[in-house]
């Protein structure tokens, strides 16, 4: 099992995987691609790698101030205000205790 599977199963985040070239069974997330692509990088120019963090924090900054459609005309951040993961107190900033530490090796 992938060390991604064994996270999401401790959070009990299920996990979908796709087959390749099938970008039509993952809307959400090339409609975000998109967006991102049509709010940012086509309008914006990065002189180096720390610039980029610095504009894709701001960019995500005010994406997550814009209300959507499908959160109700929400923000995403209001629609996020007093969610908490399964097994997560606050917020997700610690491990539970409980939780094992995950070894992530690249091949």
């Amino acid at each position: 099992m992938h060390p991604l599977d064994f996270l999401c199963n401790d959070r009990n985040i299920r996990h979908k995987r796709i087959r390749p070239k099938t970008p039509w069974h993952n809307g959400k997330v090339e409609r975000s691609h998109r967006n991102d692509q049509e709010r940012f990088y086509t309008h914006l120019s990065f002189y180096s790698y720390e610039d980029l963090q610095k504009q894709i924090k701001q960019y995500l900054k005010r994406s997550n101030q814009i209300p959507m459609s499908v959160l109700g005309w929400k923000t995403p951040l209001q629609k996020r205000q007093g969610w908490r993961p399964p097994g997560f107190a606050d917020g997700g900033r610690h491990r539970p205790k409980s939780a094992k530490p995950i070894l992530i090796i690249d091949k």
